[in-house]
């Protein structure tokens, strides 16, 4: 996979970057820009974004993911500076001897929709290179609109991607100048 678009979606905080540095069993993500996840939306009005390096380790048990993030301020000029840094990291063991049937079988009855959420996350990258995503009306997470369509699929309904499109209409912002605009002070 090295060189190849790397999206991260946790609740919801989304970026990309491409390998840097891939030495076997590590690799790190270039410097990037990641939205501001939902709870910092509500408790400051002067960041508007975080600067993260992603590194990834796989041990013999598993993998470690670390994060080295910068929150940053953007003033009206453009430039930056840094308000606060974070570094993180998590260790998952693997998991031997688990009856997986239940996530399989999940993913067996929900694999179509979710090709078509992934095909117009690839769809919209590749149109718009430059794109926001909305913070959450309501404070609802944007993944739970996406749940919900899964929930159907889980079901055996057909989830069309004229029913996928609207949540990324609602969500996600293309519009380059609307962009820039609500990506600055």
């Amino acid at each position: 996979m090295c060189g190849r678009i790397h999206r991260q979606t946790i609740e919801n905080t989304c970026g990309s970057a491409r390998r840097s540095r891939h030495d076997g069993d590590a690799w790190q993500s270039d410097r990037i820009w990641h939205p501001l996840p939902h709870r910092e939306y509500t408790k400051r009005t002067d960041d508007r974004g975080l600067e993260v390096t992603n590194r990834h380790t796989l041990t013999p048990a598993g993998w470690i993911p670390e994060a080295d993030n910068t929150k940053l301020s953007v003033k009206p000029d453009g430039s930056t500076q840094a308000l606060a840094r974070e570094v993180g990291g998590n260790s998952y063991t693997r998991i031997h001897d688990y009856d997986f049937t239940a996530a399989r079988d999940y993913r067996n009855r929900t694999s179509a929709f979710w090709t078509d959420v992934r095909a117009e996350w690839d769809r919209i990258a590749a149109t718009h290179p430059v794109f926001t995503t909305a913070p959450e009306p309501n404070g609802e997470p944007r993944i739970e609109a996406f749940f919900k369509l899964a929930e159907r699929a889980e079901k055996g309904e057909e989830i069309t991607k004229t029913e996928i499109k609207p949540v990324f209409d609602r969500y996600v912002n293309t519009d380059f100048a609307k962009v820039v605009t609500t990506t600055m002070p």
